[in-house]
């Protein structure tokens, strides 16, 4: 872990950049699924920052069905996959593919969310588990920007041993 922090320092702005992009895939999945059921339970000004700033990106995302898949496919090749035409630096790879793992865990809780009857999502029950969703996927995104801009390795407690498994700390 000592070399990882040593490490920290040397890796350049345009990497920490980058490494957050891959996060918008399930930011946008989050406030896709749970965004518009949360928010409006919340004081009228958040809602309304939310309409002004995340609407129109959500929109765009949830109109264009196929966007999501091909940015999954796009993310695994390049950045992710060793047979990737470019070489990649570990840390974006790391982020890459946890974020991948996000988006996928999102995907499996948001349609067994779908599966519940209507009268259960707009619940008290239904309103408690679209909120912890919500503000998991949230503070997980926040979490793991933080993480990018020290220039560390999030640690996210499933997903980040998923990530740290498949990739290869070896390689830059």
């Amino acid at each position: 872990m000592k070399s990882v922090m040593k490490e920290s320092k040397n890796i350049s702005i345009f990497i920490r950049l980058f490494s957050t992009f891959p996060y918008l895939l399930p930011l946008l999945e989050g406030f896709q699924d749970f965004g518009n059921l949360v928010l409006q339970d919340y004081p009228l000004n958040i809602f309304r920052i939310y309409k002004k700033t995340f609407l129109p990106y959500v929109a765009f995302y949830s109109s264009t069905p196929w966007l999501s898949i091909i940015i999954f496919f796009l993310l695994y090749y390049f950045i992710v996959s060793a047979k990737g035409p470019i070489p990649i630096h570990r840390l974006l790879k790391f982020n890459t593919l946890q974020a991948i793992i996000l988006y996928m865990v999102i995907i499996v809780f948001a349609n067994i969310f779908r599966l519940f009857p209507t009268g259960f999502k707009f619940s008290l029950y239904g309103s408690m588990v679209s909120n912890t969703l919500f503000w998991f996927v949230l503070t997980t995104v926040i979490y793991s920007f933080w993480h990018i801009f020290k220039g560390t390795y999030a640690q996210i407690p499933v997903i980040s041993e998923g990530a740290k498994m498949h990739i290869d700390f070896g390689i830059d």
